[in-house]
C-alpha cells in the first residue's frame, strides 16, 4: 500500500527534519520500502546530497522489527554527545557519533535511564 501527499510528507518529515535542531532521524526499512516505494539506498544518495550520514541496520543490528535507515547529522550529533560526555561514559555509552547512533539503534533506553534525555535530545524532542 503505497501512501502519498501529505501523508508521505508526514512520514518523510522525521528524515527531512535532520539538521540544527534534530540531530537523528530514522524510519523502519519496511515503512521506506512497502509504503513510500522508495529503495533505502537511493534515499541514503539523495540525503548524502544535504551533508548528512546514513547508516542502514538490519533485524539483528536494530530494535525494529525490518531493520532502520538512520540519517544524522554528524556534527551537530557530535556537539551534543560532547555536552553530555560525563552522562554518557558513566553510563558506557560512546561518544563518537557513529558509535553511539549504533548503540541506540541496538538498545532500547527506557525514559527512567540516565542517557534518554541525550537520546531524545538528539531525535529533536
Amino acid at each position: 500500500m503505497q501512501v502519498e501527499g501529505k501523508e508521505r510528507d508526514q512520514i518523510l518529515q522525521s528524515l527531512y527534519g535532520v539538521g540544527p535542531k534534530k540531530a537523528i532521524g530514522y524510519l523502519p526499512l519496511y515503512t521506506l520500502r512497502e509504503f513510500l516505494q522508495i529503495d533505502p539506498r537511493e534515499m541514503a544518495d539523495q540525503v548524502a546530497l544535504r551533508g548528512l550520514t546514513t547508516a542502514i541496520f538490519n533485524v539483528e543490528q536494530c530494535r525494529i522489527k525490518s531493520g532502520a535507515i538512520y540519517f544524522y547529522d554528524r556534527d551537530e550529533l557530535q556537539k551534543l554527545l560532547n555536552s553530555s560526555a560525563g552522562s554518557l561514559t558513566q553510563c558506557g555509552l560512546p561518544i563518537d557519533p557513529d558509535h553511539f547512533l549504533k548503540e541506540i539503534a541496538a538498545t532500547w533506553y527506557e525514559p527512567e535511564h540516565p542517557v534518554y534525555p541525550i537520546i531524545s535530545a538528539a531525535f529533536g524532542e
